[in-house]
């Protein structure tokens, strides 16, 4: 299943060239650090599509924006990480697991991502 994976990604990126096939994982990093950027500036009213949406976070539009500013900023945090220790955890990764280098930084973006949304529920439900 793996090896069909990265398969179906190469073709997809087959004809943009190597160095932007080399730079995915990056790219989902930083993706995923900019859906963070609106949630900590402020700019998301409480809606039921985006953002830290639980119903004691919808209940009011300042804890709304206490929880997804604290969101946005572990999501930021992550992917930076994730960007920081990319290139040698997934050279460890390809190194011992086998597979592509560009998978296993795409599924550390992602790991760390959801790392940091962990944190930041663990760390909204002690504050609150």
């Amino acid at each position: 299943m793996r090896e069909a994976l990265v398969a179906t990604l190469r073709r997809m990126f087959a004809q943009r060239g190597q160095k932007t096939w080399k730079y995915i994982p990056e790219t989902v990093a930083v993706v995923i650090a900019l859906t963070a950027v609106p949630m900590v500036a402020g700019w998301v009213p409480p809606n039921p599509y985006y953002g830290f949406r639980t119903p004691a976070t919808m209940a009011t539009p300042d804890v709304w924006h206490f929880a997804n500013r604290l969101m946005g900023c572990y999501m930021i945090a992550s992917q930076g990480i994730a960007v920081a220790s990319m290139s040698r955890l997934a050279s460890a990764m390809e190194t011992r697991f086998g597979g592509d280098r560009v998978v296993w930084g795409v599924l550390w973006s992602c790991a760390t991502a959801l790392l940091g949304i962990g944190i930041a529920v663990l760390h909204y439900y002690r504050a609150a």
